[in-house]
């Protein structure tokens, strides 16, 4: 299906616009390569490591109002803010999105992104750095108080949120990427994460990676469709499981679960933006917000009702309810389910991320892509195996 799900490439191309957004999206996908590059990035997000160094000074500084100094690691987001210029940089990998539009290509590459899941697994190591953003998210945990700051990225969600609008920007993450990017400074509080988050947010931008599902999701996007067709997905479920496939794309997904994954490192971040979470976690405000994707998992589950659209699924929810791991990583994806919380918009379809799903809309097609997750946790129930390497990287998760 990645085939097919390459074909939702086509539909890709039918989403492949999403894929502008997945370009845009996508970028994000190179985002999630940059991204993975932001592995760079997140070495040299990495050196926002080092800024998180810097940054997880501020960390010293934290106690101080390095916040503000987080904010200056904002400034270092500026660094980071390179990333963004990475972010162009990463916005270049737009340009290496249409590089990285070759990993549809990578989507098989991006299935190899599983492999890059491995490598944006790496963005675990990113997330490691995304983890480091924990890091960040202890000063990113000041960044609590930038999760007032980053809970401004509630506002972040909301730009995050934003980000929905973002996800309208994430579907220019690319170009959120700069704003998605400014929540680079958020993601800087949620930063990383959003490169992670742009991996999360961008999780979106691997919405990138999940941006393949983001080609399932533009398929999924069409199992928007799908999950009208996913509805039929539980027929196409049984497609949708090959969005199994899609989620090998969907597990990309996991790079978006990788970058959703990544969310696993955004889980990690995430997960951290589980500091974040903590930051992320009043996100879980928004996880109550998100949380309610766990509701959204309930949402998403709900997705049970786009579950009960997705309502085998919810079979797979409760596979699914294994993407809830997931959801526990897809559950730090509150993170991103709070851009996946985004997804409880897009559990309305997602569900405001709807809104979101504008932005995450395409993770709503990713919630739909998570949600078809579901599919695909039928599909992704392989990712389950997967999910076993997407538990697995909840191993990262937990390796992480």
């Amino acid at each position: 299906v990645t085939e097919q799900q390459e074909m939702p490439r086509n539909v890709t191309e039918q989403q492949e616009t999403p894929r502008n957004v997945t370009e845009q999206q996508e970028t994000p996908r190179n985002v999630t390569e940059q991204q993975e590059t932001p592995r760079n990035v997140s070495e040299k997000q990495e050196t926002p490591r080092n800024v998180k160094e810097q940054q997880e000074t501020p960390r010293n500084v934290t106690g101080q109002n390095v916040t503000e100094q987080q904010e200056t690691p904002r400034n270092v987001t500026e660094q980071q803010e390179t990333p963004r210029n990475v972010t162009e940089q990463q916005e270049t990998p737009r340009n290496v999105t249409e590089q990285h539009e070759t990993p549809r290509n990578v989507t098989e590459q991006q299935e190899t992104p599983r492999n890059v899941t491995e490598q944006q697994e790496t963005p675990r190591n990113v997330t490691e750095q995304q983890e480091t953003p924990r890091n960040v998210t202890e000063q990113h945990e000041t960044p609590r108080n930038v999760t007032e700051q980053q809970e401004t990225p509630r506002n972040v969600t909301e730009q995050q949120e934003t980000p929905r609008n973002v996800t309208e920007q994430q579907e220019t993450p690319r170009n959120v990427t700069e704003q998605q990017e400014t929540p680079r400074n958020v993601t800087e509080q949620q930063e990383t994460p959003r490169n992670v988050t742009e991996q999360q947010e961008t999780p979106r931008n691997v919405t990138e990676q999940q941006e393949t599902p983001r080609n399932v999701t533009e398929q999924q996007e069409t199992p928007r469709n799908v999950t009208e067709q996913q509805e039929t997905p539980r027929n196409v479920t049984e497609q949708q499981e090959t969005p199994r496939n899609v989620t090998e794309q969907q597990e990309t997904p996991r790079n978006v679960t990788e970058q959703q994954e990544t969310p696993r490192n955004v889980t990690e971040q995430q997960e951290t933006p589980r500091n974040v979470t903590e930051q992320q976690e009043t996100p879980r405000n928004v996880t109550e917000q998100q949380e309610t994707p766990r509701n959204v998992t309930e949402q998403q589950e709900t997705p049970r009702n786009v579950t009960e659209q997705h309502e085998t699924p919810r079979n797979v929810t409760e596979q699914q309810e294994t993407p809830r791991n997931v959801t526990e990583q897809q559950e730090t994806p509150r993170n991103v389910t709070e851009q996946q919380e985004t997804p409880r918009n897009v559990t309305e379809q997602q569900e405001t991320p709807r809104n979101v799903t504008e932005q995450q809309e395409t993770p709503r097609n990713v919630t739909e892509q998570q949600e078809t997750p579901r599919n695909v946790t039928e599909q992704h129930e392989t990712p389950r195996n997967v999910t076993e390497q997407q538990e697995t990287p909840r191993n990262v998760t937990g390796g992480t």
